[in-house]
């Protein structure tokens, strides 16, 4: 039982932090019988103005705990037109959810929300509070100046005073991330801009954001917020309860046996085991909502389908199924079923790792681990909001997959992560600047100018000099030109940038998917779904069967009855390559076979070698390159290499100059493990092999390469990869 003064302090506490805020604070906490931990922290420091990181767990409060306070130092403000609070959110499916969480309390505020996407256009009646996406915080920078005469006299975002960030650890170490620090510098500029011009009374601009988890959330908000930056961190999360292969949940705690934990899940080796698996969990009917989590698109339209007609023969339930292929109103429908369904299963793919608003979530399946603990978290953080424990059904479909799960559930339930390269994303650069050369239309810009506000993004001593580099490098291919001392679009970039549209590949830093074609609904004619090619005349997407109407110029499909579907069917192709085994992957099995870094097992069979280096593919592919492929292969990807000579520390003692050497020619796959955007084959070679350099690459093949102990001692886990690999050929 809870200290009686302690709790009145804390209802005293409460009623204080909502009366600072006025009515913002009856408008946004009057339905809570209290603050939360996190309400409690955060809000006297942004109130206060600061610029201020929020980090804790999913369903902590987070957004009340920013917004409130930002919206009531902005109602204090003497600039009383306009958009006044600015809020950026990673997906346009959270731009919907946030701007609907927002009606309400706004509504009894008499302000006004709006969004600005491609899926709403709301930014033309300038709302008090707009929530928007990157791309659509670049368009809006570039197109919504207002011009007379040839001069600006005003802009759309001219007297917003508060910026937040949802979900900021989806940006942390990526190209959109890093789009947003370049947008919020400009953002800054045009703050001043306005102040000097009279457009607005002052330049204030406070930024704030919410996230998760992550490894240096110091970093993070310094990056993204500015050196002032503070921090707000509330630890805490919800019991983890794990179901354990002998049909009983068991209560993960600090210090779990990994391999005992490995050796505890449920192996799967199929769909149907896979719902058999899942009826066991829903069948005593404490579980009634299951979000099911799998690594591919493909998987999830077959998985959907087996599992309604599996689950169907023991209770009447809805199964439908979420991946970024299917259009948004299929999508949103998914989500309203399942939020509005009693008894209810998702399958989805990483759509619904961040934080959409689908309801209560009793079980977190995740067949097959994630890449990562940051992953993982995200997944399991949706379950388990109202009972305060997450109930997690761990499906490996190998042995190789029971390590890794078992790895990654022993890190979350210690709330450890992995550690994340932080390096300049030169790839955001030439995205950048044509949008800042385009906001300024004919007038163009200074190089100095450019590369002062990359320096004012990455403040390092080189900054300057790479970006005019860069400039120079785009002029001499015809991408820029001088003309009169300011710097202008010319050529493709010119051409591309003229026949843009609002949300177009010019305001974005996501790679492309290869395109696709859309599927269309024979009797509604509304999208289902964008795939890269069909086969046959029968298809699964998301669960349900169609059978093709039409084709080729426009693909059209008759939705099938399940008592029509009496086969499966094939699913669409949707493009993409395989994933590849990433480092921290390798390093998850690593720990679940039993070994601790920096051991790395050797193994004789017969005139060849097994070496488990668990480095990941890029290591491995370093030694195929270094030793040829006739005395080294893969032999598990990634894990473990098959050799004709044995492997010492001799061999792994490579100069600075060879590791050097690789990481130049193989830039483009290195920094492939860090998500690059599209924008990276328009860099100089010299700026891309920066970056790969930049990105701990090198300095950590050294550190790896002079750190591997190896071992002759070989743990039970090492033998069961081996069996495994020989039973089922790659």
């Amino acid at each position: 039982m809870s200290d009686p003064f302690s709790q009145s302090d804390l209802v005293d506490e409460d009623r204080r932090l909502r009366a600072s805020l006025g009515d913002v604070g009856a408008a946004f906490f009057a339905d809570f019988p209290s603050l939360t931990a996190v309400q409690r922290s955060a809000i006297p420091s942004i109130r206060d103005g600061n610029s201020t990181l929020v980090c804790a767990a999913t369903a902590a409060g987070k957004t009340e705990a920013l917004l409130a306070p930002l919206i009531w130092r902005a109602r204090n403000a003497p600039q009383r037109q306009g958009i006044k609070v600015l809020a950026v959110a990673p997906t346009r499916a959270l731009v919907a959810d946030l701007r609907a969480r927002l009606e309400r309390p706004l509504r009894l505020l008499q302000w006004t929300v709006g969004a600005q996407t491609s899926d709403f256009q709301d930014a033309a009646s300038e709302p008090d509070v707009l929530v928007t996406t990157p791309e659509s915080f670049d368009s809006m920078m570039v197109r919504r100046a207002t011009w007379h005469e040839g001069k600006p006299v005003g802009h759309l975002l001219a007297g917003v005073r508060a910026v937040f960030v949802d979900e900021a650890h989806l940006f942390d170490c990526t190209p959109r991330g890093e789009q947003v620090i370049f947008l919020l510098a400009r953002l800054r500029r045009l703050r001043a801009q306005a102040a000097e011009r009279g457009w607005s009374r002052d330049s204030t601009l406070q930024v704030c954001a919410a996230s998760a988890t992550v490894p240096e959330p110091a970093g993070l908000a310094e990056r993204l917020l500015g050196p002032d930056a503070k921090l707000v961190f509330c630890a805490g999360s919800r019991e983890l309860h794990l179901f354990a292969d002998s049909g009983e949940w068991r209560v993960l705690r600090a210090g779990e046996n990994v391999c005992a934990l490995r050796d505890s899940l449920p192996l799967v080796q199929s769909n149907h085991e896979i719902a058999a698996r899942l009826w066991q969990c829903l069948q005593d009917g404490q579980c009634r909502k299951a979000l099911v989590f799998v690594n591919a698109r493909a998987h999830c339209d077959v998985l959907a389908r087996v599992l309604r007609t599996q689950l169907h023969r023991h209770r009447e339930l809805w199964v439908g199924g979420h991946h970024g292929s299917l259009s948004r109103n299929e999508r949103l429908d998914a989500e309203r079923h399942f939020q509005q369904e009693k008894d209810a299963v998702l399958v989805a793919t990483s759509t619904l790792e961040v934080g959409v608003d689908i309801g209560d979530v009793d079980l977190v399946v995740l067949v097959s681990p994630p890449p990562d603990v940051s992953a993982f978290l995200q997944r399991i953080g949706r379950g388990g909001r109202r009972t305060n424990q997450t109930r997690i059904l761990a499906l490996p479909r190998s042995i190789l997959e029971s390590a890794a799960f078992a790895s990654q559930l022993a890190a979350a339930s210690q709330g450890q992560l992995e550690s994340r390269p932080r390096f300049r994303r030169w790839d955001v650069l030439p995205q950048q600047v044509l949008s800042y050369i385009r906001q300024n239309r004919d007038q163009g810009r200074t190089a100095s100018a450019i590369a002062d506000l990359t320096n004012q993004v990455w403040p390092r001593h080189d900054t300057e000099s790479l970006a005019q580099e860069a400039l120079a490098f785009w002029q001499s291919e015809g991408l820029l030109a001088d003309i009169r001392g300011k710097l202008h679009l010319a050529g493709d970039w010119h051409d591309y940038a003229a026949g843009g549209d609002a949300d177009d590949g010019v305001h974005s830093n996501i790679g492309g998917s290869g395109g696709g074609a859309l599927v269309y609904d024979a009797v509604t004619h509304e999208p289902i779904a964008e795939v890269g090619s069909i086969e046959g005349s029968r298809m699964l997407i998301a669960g349900q069967a169609y059978e093709v109407v039409s084709q080729p110029d426009v693909t059209t499909v008759r939705r099938l009855s399940d008592a029509e579907a009496n086969t499966i069917g094939m699913t669409p192709n949707y493009g993409g390559r395989r994933r590849p085994v990433f480092r921290h992957f390798a390093q998850h099995v690593r720990a679940g076979c039993g070994l601790v870094d920096p051991q790395t097992p050797i193994l004789s069979r017969g005139d060849k070698w097994l070496w488990f280096h668990f480095g990941g593919e890029l290591i491995e592919s370093f030694f195929i390159v270094q030793f040829g492929e006739n005395r080294i292969s893969s032999f598990i990807r990634g894990i473990c290499l098959e050799c004709s000579f044995r492997v010492t520390t001799d061999h792994l003692s490579s100069s600075a100059s060879q590791v050097h050497a690789w990481v130049k020619t193989q830039r483009a796959r290195l920094l492939s493990e860090y998500g690059p955007g599209k924008w990276l084959r328009s860099l100089p070679e010299s700026l891309s092999a920066a970056m790969a350099m930049e990105a701990s690459v090198a300095k950590l093949w050294e550190t790896w390469l002079h750190t591997r102990l190896i071992v002759e001692h070989v743990p039970g886990g090492i033998y069961k990869l081996i069996h495994e690999r020989e039973m089922i050929q790659p």
